[in-house]
């Protein structure tokens, strides 16, 4: 993969393992009554769905590769970015629950993948 691809891949995993940290585990009640980590989740989730827009303008493999609900991620970063007062938290708990962890695998994968092929 060129350098930019992979530089993108590792941020994405990063931001994704932070929302993981921060928010895993968490019941939809106590992610709601913690303001401080939808702060933190939200910020990650903005940067998440950059990533992903920037990897989809390389028009390399990464994102047509992403089985994860890459649309509806960056549907909610625009809808956070764009509609501040109008955040749908149950719509973040349900991608930071579900979406966020399949996306990290899939990332893990995808640059598992790229270490053995530049191994070769």
């Amino acid at each position: 993969m060129r350098n930019s691809v992979t530089k993108h891949l590792f941020d994405l995993r990063h931001a994704c393992e932070l929302v993981i940290k921060y928010a895993g585990g968490m019941t939809y009640e106590q992610y709601v009554s913690s303001e401080p980590t939808c702060l933190i989740v939200e910020r990650l989730l903005i940067t998440i769905g950059e990533v992903i827009v920037r990897l989809r303008d390389t028009r390399t493999e990464p994102v047509p590769a992403l089985k994860a609900n890459v649309r509806g991620i960056v549907g909610v970063r625009n809808n956070m970015v764009h509609n501040y007062d109008d955040i749908d938290q149950a719509a973040i708990y349900v991608i930071i629950t579900k979406h966020v962890p399949e996306l990290l695998r899939e990332v893990k994968e995808l640059m598992a993948a790229d270490e053995t092929e530049a191994r070769e």
